[in-house]
């Protein structure tokens, strides 16, 4: 059902295509899904306006217990929020090769991605399993989604004692993000939004 909601540039067949499509299997979209979800064990959490709708409201984010290591980006905290069926917020960079000049000096970096800056310039630790975020909280109910995360272990240790986002979707269409930061130290914050358009 994904695959075919989901369309690929003319002339061009997707992996999914190659791979895994059935033929004799006839695509079913998720009805009766809720709308929201968290994963504590990944750190990932989604709400939707609607889970089917491609131009509804869909936000996506992230506070893992696995760090930064390996594939993973210095973006806890971070979220994407596609609505009207256009990426509104977005991750920045692109993903050329592994461990390319790009991806590792701006992709997967905290720069790229909707999340704090400390002092100017200082991110998230990368390449670091330690520099973990976590859902601290998550309700879903008909008429609003709630979730609570906290990323201060993914900064250097003597910057922040706390780092915590909260997220309410006030449904059908209101998306509020609250931060809560206390510094250990006297600190300016720069508070990162990347878009494909000028906003």
């Amino acid at each position: 059902w994904y695959a075919a909601s989901v369309s690929a540039p003319a002339g061009e067949t997707t992996t999914f295509d190659i791979l895994w499509r059935d033929p004799s299997i006839q695509p079913q979209a998720p009805e009766g899904l809720a709308p929201a979800v968290a994963f504590s064990d990944s750190g990932l959490f989604a709400m939707h306006s609607s889970v089917t709708d491609p131009a509804g409201i869909h936000l996506y984010g992230r506070a893992s217990r696995f760090g930064s290591f390996n594939h993973a980006h210095a973006d806890q905290g971070h979220f994407t929020l596609d609505a009207f069926g256009e990426p509104l917020l977005i991750d920045a960079g692109y993903y050329d090769w592994y461990r390319s000049p790009h991806a590792s000096s701006f992709s997967r970096t905290t720069l790229a991605h909707s999340t704090l800056l400390v002092n100017g310039s200082i991110g998230q630790r990368t390449d670091d399993i330690t520099a973990k975020g976590k859902i601290e909280s998550f309700l879903h109910s008909d008429h609003v989604d709630y979730a609570e995360v906290q990323a201060a272990e993914a900064y250097p240790p003597q910057l922040l004692e706390s780092f915590q986002r909260q997220f309410v979707f006030l449904r059908p269409s209101w998306i509020v993000v609250f931060d809560h930061v206390k510094p250990r130290e006297k600190a300016s914050l720069a508070w990162l939004l990347h878009s494909l358009e000028q906003p």
